[in-house]
Parts: structure tokens; sequence; C-alpha cells
């Protein structure tokens, strides 16, 4: 999650960033299934600069894009028959 300039109020830019970059990894070599199934989604430089308001926005977008990843890593478990 970035976290040094604006990070919009929805998860959609950021959804698309990050399925832009894993396209550039998975075509790069690696796995795109355990791209989803071990990712982490994290503030990049932490909220120590940000106010309560700010940090709580970005949270929840975290949040909201982690639960886009677990979606699509239970949908790879599945299609894998795992």
């Amino acid at each position: 999650m970035p976290t040094d300039g604006p990070v919009g109020t929805t998860v959609e830019r950021l959804w698309r960033r990050l399925s832009a970059l894993w396209c550039d990894l998975s075509a790069d070599g690696c796995d795109p299934t355990l791209l989803r199934t071990n990712a982490l989604v994290t503030p990049v430089c932490g909220l120590a600069h940000h106010g309560v308001t700010q940090a709580e926005h970005v949270m929840e977008l975290t949040t909201r894009l982690a639960s886009r990843l677990q979606d699509q890593a239970v949908g790879v478990r599945l299609a894998a028959g795992a």
C-alpha cells in the first residue's frame, strides 16, 4: 500500500497497480499461484507521519485489498484442487 501520496477513495486503482506488477513478475518467471497465496499487504512506509483519519483510511483500503487477494488465493486453490 503506497503511503507517500494520494491513495484514492476506493481500492480499484491499487488493485490495478498490483495486478500489473504481478503480471510483470509472472512474465519474468515468478509463479503466479505463489504470488497470490503468499502475498502480504501492508502500508509501505508505515503510518507514523499520518493523522488518525488518514491512517484509518489507509488501513481500510489495505483491508479491502487484502480481502480481494484472499478471494483470489481461495480461487487459485480451488482451481488447483487443493
